[in-house]
């Protein structure tokens, strides 16, 4: 925070800190970073999902003497971020213990950049003592010598603490201290004894409460009520042990029923139990620049299936309207699908608040598949977009599934999105600090789009370039 205070980038830091929009499992910010005084694990672990894209944000146009110094904060934010979420993988190999080492390597690298900002009270006593010295050395000099060198005096004095200054911190500030150190032995604890128990003093501080007042209270408060507590923890952890030995068989880890094949997406919560024809439902949307956009979309969506429709001719379309769908993705590091919620109301309201629209990844860009005998690196082409790897984020506006009669005939149902795209900026650079890439609001015309909701990929989440919007990420 000295840091951005010193070259006066604290209140656009807080800006877009406060303007992160809300995320699955993680709330929006309701304190700015300064208003915050005691960090606790919930709140570390959701500063880490958007810390570095706000600081990247925040330091983004740096004059030419300060570009250095912006990049080497940036970039030591990141690894050390990385590191953390590293840290906290359930399962370990090579490549992640690699990966969290050369993170941690690249933290210690970088990390002088923050020095000058590790001011301890001890430092700033030898600071105002040197200070001291230097003001009684001018005053008895300044008193020998005619006024018209005075300046020049206090000058020279000035020049001289602040090099005396400099080196007191070079000496006396340092990154010497017990969780820094520990962080070095990380690699070697897991490789002895497996993934990191994820320790939190807080942790122990609620088992204060259940394993220690609880059992005082239910004592006689005498003497020996300390014999009693431990008796009763001893008593109530028999049960629990009691309790895994008979539904053992819930408890297989081995089991080889976990499925590894991604479950297929649902479309939840319809708006109504019956079909309506399209242009009914264009025609009941209030925006007009959305209805004129969603015709568009759908008229370039048929045509890609090579499906003829003229304006007269909507009709033929019945539609059902969803305002959820349930996607799964692969945690990390486990065989477990894990199940997500994505939400899309159009203009109804969400529970009373604005019409919800959730940010998610769009698979643009599929590569197609290879028979075994055929050579990969010759036919398949790589994704585009470098590190996005062929998916865009985009904004769910809503989902229905299509039935089109052509011919008397009814075609299967198409479980559809409307969807609001957004494009690569700056040709997919990737910041060489941060990491991370830049999107834009795509152009007129093609901002809105039909796709099938089995290329939605998951939640995705955007760290605003400009606190007042959201166009620019």
């Amino acid at each position: 925070m000295s840091f951005l205070k010193l070259h006066h980038q604290l209140t656009l830091f807080n800006s877009l800190w406060m303007a992160i929009p809300p995320y699955l499992s993680m709330t929006q910010p309701k304190k700015s970073f300064e208003e915050i005084v005691q960090w606790m694990g919930g709140e570390y672990k959701k500063m880490s999902h958007f810390l570095v894209g706000c600081l990247a944000n925040s330091l983004c146009h740096p004059s030419n003497s300060k570009r250095s110094a912006f990049e080497k904060v940036v970039l030591c934010t990141c690894r050390l971020c990385e590191f953390y979420i590293n840290c906290q993988y359930p399962t370990h190999d090579a490549i992640s213990l690699d990966s969290m080492e050369a993170s941690l390597n690249c933290f210690h690298d970088n990390k002088d950049v923050f020095l000058e900002h590790r001011v301890l009270k001890k430092i700033c006593v030898l600071v105002k003592a040197a200070n001291a010295q230097s003001i009684k050395a001018r005053d008895l000099e300044l008193k020998k010598t005619c006024r018209c060198n005075h300046q020049k005096i206090s000058s020279s004095y000035n020049h001289e603490f602040t090099t005396e200054q400099v080196q007191i911190y070079q000496k006396h500030t340092h990154f010497n201290f017990p969780k820094i150190y520990l962080n070095s032995h990380f690699r070697e604890l897991i490789e002895m004894f497996g993934s990191l128990e994820q320790y939190s003093p807080s942790t122990k501080e609620l088992l204060h409460k259940s394993e220690v007042k609880k059992g005082y209270w239910g004592s006689n408060k005498t003497g020996d009520f300390y014999l009693q507590i431990l008796e009763s923890n001893a008593r109530i952890e028999s049960f629990d042990v009691c309790k895994l030995n008979v539904n053992s068989g819930s408890c297989d880890m081995t089991s080889p029923n976990i499925s590894h094949l991604r479950p297929p997406h649902v479309l939840k919560s319809p708006t109504g139990p019956y079909k309506y024809d399209f242009g009914v439902f264009l025609s009941s949307i209030c925006n007009p620049e959305l209805q004129n956009n969603m015709e568009i979309a759908t008229y370039r969506f048929l045509n890609g299936q090579a499906i003829s429709v003229v304006d007269e001719e909507l009709d033929i379309i019945s539609i059902v309207l969803y305002k959820s769908i349930a996607v799964h993705f692969l945690k990390y590091g486990m065989a477990i699908w894990e199940k997500q919620i994505l939400r899309c109301t159009l203009e109804t309201h969400w529970h009373g608040c604005l019409p919800c629209h959730d940010w998610v990844w769009w698979q643009a860009c599929r590569q197609s598949r290879v028979m075994s005998w055929q050579p990969l690196e010759s036919l398949v082409p790589p994704l585009p977009w470098k590190a996005l790897k062929g998916c865009l984020p985009v904004q769910l506006i809503t989902l229905l599934k299509f039935s089109i009669i052509i011919d008397g005939k009814a075609m299967s149902d198409l479980q559809l999105a409307f969807v609001q795209t957004t494009t690569i900026a700056a040709g997919g650079a990737i910041e060489r600090a941060s990491g991370m890439e830049k999107v834009v609001q795509a152009t007129p015309g093609t901002e809105c789009q039909l796709v099938h909701a089995s290329e939605i990929d998951g939640v995705a989440h955007l760290i605003p370039f400009d606190p007042d919007s959201i166009t620019n990420c």
